[in-house]
């Protein structure tokens, strides 16, 4: 299990995944900027195949995990195997969203069941931008009141 504790080993693991019959476990911040060679077995069966467990607070994460199989043209897959408890989805458990997506899961279909998880994305990616901005505010006001009291940081 790969969680970026051990930068150096994770990476060297990691740009191993690419051989054929490796599975590699990893969390999304495990190998960063890793590049994974795929060998031309691998290739021939089919490529590098990632499954990603579980939605994140961010799309952008999510693209980037489906973004490391099929690079520069090769072949490769990218599999997203969720459940209703995903972390994501139980903050949505109060909202509308929420219980939009547990009375239409079933009936939903994909499409509809990615577009009501891209909103809860969207949601969440919205309330940690207000939050950076107001951290950002009260940085900016702290340091206009250090300056006006004569004292630096």
């Amino acid at each position: 299990m790969l969680n970026a504790s051990q930068d150096d080993k994770e990476a060297d693991i990691v740009a191993q995944a690419g051989q054929s019959g490796r599975i590699t476990v990893a969390t999304n911040m495990a190998g960063r900027g890793t590049d994974i060679k795929v060998t031309r077995e691998a290739l021939d069966a089919g490529g590098l195949h990632v499954i990603m467990s579980e939605r994140h607070d961010a799309r952008r994460i999510d693209l980037q995990l489906a973004g490391r199989c099929g690079r520069q043209g090769e072949p490769g897959c990218f599999q997203a195997v969720l459940s209703i408890e995903d972390a994501l989805l139980s903050e949505a458990q109060s909202s509308l969203i929420g219980r939009l997506l547990n009375h239409w899961i079933g009936r939903a279909g994909q499409d509809g069941r990615a577009r009501l998880i891209g909103q809860q994305q969207r949601r969440i990616e919205r309330l940690h931008a207000g939050m950076r901005a107001a951290l950002l505010k009260n940085d900016l006001t702290q340091t206009r009141l250090l300056a006006l009291s004569g004292r630096s940081e």
